[in-house]
C-alpha cells in the first residue's frame, strides 16, 4: 500500500468531526448506500441498510479501516498517525 497517508488522515478527521461522508444516496427510510466510487472490499462484510439498520454503511464509511481502503493505506499506519498528537499539530488538520 503506498497511498497518502496525511490525505488519509485529514479525511478520516473531516468524516469523524464533521459528520462529513463520501459520494452516496440515501432513501426516504434514511438508510444510505455509498456510491461505486466510494465503495471498497471492506464494505462488501458490512449488513445492507434496512428500515432496522438505516445506517450501517453510513458508519462503516468513516472508520479508520474503510478510509484507510479508500486511500490506499495500511490501517495500522493510519491509525498510529493519528493517535500521534505531534502529527496532528504538524498536519495543521483544522477541517
Amino acid at each position: 500500500m503506498n497511498g497518502d497517508l496525511a490525505a488519509a488522515a485529514k479525511e478520516y478527521l473531516r468524516r469523524q468531526l464533521h459528520g462529513a461522508l463520501g459520494v452516496g444516496k440515501s432513501d426516504s427510510a434514511g438508510r444510505w448506500w455509498p456510491h461505486d466510487s466510494e465503495r471498497r472490499e471492506c464494505c462488501n462484510r458490512i449488513r445492507q441498510p434496512s428500515r432496522g439498520y438505516t445506517g450501517s454503511l453510513y458508519y462503516h464509511c468513516s472508520t479508520i479501516v474503510h478510509v484507510a481502503n479508500l486511500y490506499s493505506v495500511d490501517p495500522k499506519l493510519l491509525r498510529r498517525l493519528l493517535h500521534d498528537k505531534v502529527a496532528l499539530a504538524l498536519f495543521n488538520i483544522r477541517g
